[in-house]
């Protein structure tokens, strides 16, 4: 798999494209890239995907929140 290697350590660069993301698994690998644990980063691509689509509901909105927590709960979890 041919995963975009990003450099957390560079300054932002307002000329730069912005990623243009396809699809779930594009979501996944670029934040794998970015650093995130694997599993912290399938959670957050499956929760946060159709957010990025256009396609969340309010109550999708929480039931995403919820699972953005827990994911985060878990790679905070990881690092102690």
């Amino acid at each position: 798999m041919n995963v975009p290697k990003i450099d957390t350590t560079a300054k932002s660069d307002a000329s730069k494209e912005p990623v243009e993301l396809k699809s779930r698994s594009e979501l996944r690998d670029l934040l794998i890239s970015a650093g995130l644990a694997r599993g912290a980063a399938e959670k957050i691509a499956r929760g946060g995907w159709r957010a990025l689509a256009g396609e969340l509901t309010e109550d999708d909105l929480l039931e995403e929140v919820v699972a953005m927590a827990s994911a985060l709960a878990d790679q905070l979890g990881d690092l102690q």
